[in-house]
């Protein structure tokens, strides 16, 4: 029994703390002006994702399942959809897509700004279409989580499926592998970018002009200065995209031993579900839903000032200062 109340208490625990942490993110994003960029969009929506996903982890750990489930229709919903976990792993996938496409807007800006305005040109229209696409891979991976279940003699357990070996790869494939690639891909092109950027002779800028002028109002007779290498939209690009990466190298520590462990269910190994290493294994996962707004805290500049500025009161900083924070 101590096993299980441990479990359970660690479980709401963790919860908690991603309820708390992501709920400030969200507040903060949402009231401070200053945060409304395309890059804490996509933010705001991960932190939706993992408010809601240790809102599950709660409930699940301390909502009774009937034991034994009903029969017919509403056992069998029960099973599929609750007990094994599926609307939990919904979010988990969800949020993790949701790192994905704040990679991507970042990749893009950065590495391509030309296409980048012409790609979010409509700063409501493309975003909202990438955060559709990371709630429906959400959707996928839980269909298939409540799939490898079902009631057997009034009872949740794991069952085997046609072709479950080669699914499960695929969700591997899908969930980890690809994001996991993508995203060491496109950080070390941003970084590279940066430094091409930084380390680049003869570029130069209005000595006047602040970051949201346009061609349409450009001066040629305007003084002509280097942009130095610690001008404020620099430094603000550099806080975000390390932010980031500390936020993409914790997906990595807390998803690799669940995705390890489930790699090798799929070759077939037996895996207890109730083993204190597959325990382990998902609280990392859920470890991850909350560890964000931390680093968010610690390390985003951008999120520590609208914080301060919310809650004491404080006017919002000036045009110039947002721009320097905003999107390219």
């Amino acid at each position: 029994m101590e096993p299980i109340i441990s479990l359970r208490i660690t479980k709401t625990t963790v919860g908690l703390i991603g309820i708390l942490g992501n709920g400030l993110v969200c507040i903060v994003i949402y009231f401070a002006k200053s945060m409304h960029t395309i890059t804490n969009l996509f933010i705001f929506n991960q932190a939706i994702v993992d408010f809601l996903g240790c809102l599950l982890l709660i409930l699940g750990s301390n909502v009774p399942v009937p034991d034994p489930l009903p029969s017919g229709p509403a056992g069998a919903f029960l099973c599929r959809v609750w007990v094994s976990d599926a609307l939990l792993w919904l979010s988990y996938s969800a949020s993790t897509f949701s790192l994905v496409m704040l990679t991507f807007e970042r990749y893009f800006a950065i590495v391509y700004p030309f296409r980048y305005r012409a790609m979010f040109a409509h700063e409501r229209l493309v975003p909202g279409v990438m955060i559709a696409a990371s709630w429906l891979i959400g959707v996928l991976v839980a269909i298939y989580g409540g799939a490898i279940f079902a009631p057997v003699d009034d009872h949740c357990v794991p069952v085997n499926i046609p072709g479950a070996s080669v699914l499960g790869l695929l969700i591997i494939c899908l969930q980890y592998a690809l994001p996991f690639v993508f995203m060491v891909f496109a950080y070390v092109s941003i970084i590279l970018e940066l430094r091409r950027s930084s380390a680049r002779v003869g570029v130069f800028v209005p000595s006047q002009a602040t970051t949201g002028e346009t061609s349409s109002n450009h001066d040629p007779n305007r003084v002509l200065e280097p942009r130095l290498p610690h001008d404020p939209l620099r430094r603000a690009r550099l806080n975000t995209m390390a932010t980031l990466v500390i936020i993409a190298g914790a997906y990595v520590v807390c998803w690799t031993p669940n995705e390890v462990i489930f790699f090798l269910f799929n070759l077939g190994w037996q895996l207890d579900f109730s083993s204190p290493l597959y325990v382990v294994s998902v609280a990392l996962v859920a470890i991850n839903s909350c560890v964000n707004p931390l680093i968010y805290a610690i390390k985003y500049k951008q999120f520590k000032r609208a914080m301060k500025m919310l809650f004491r009161r404080e006017s919002e900083p000036s045009h110039a200062t947002m721009e320097t924070e905003m999107n390219p």
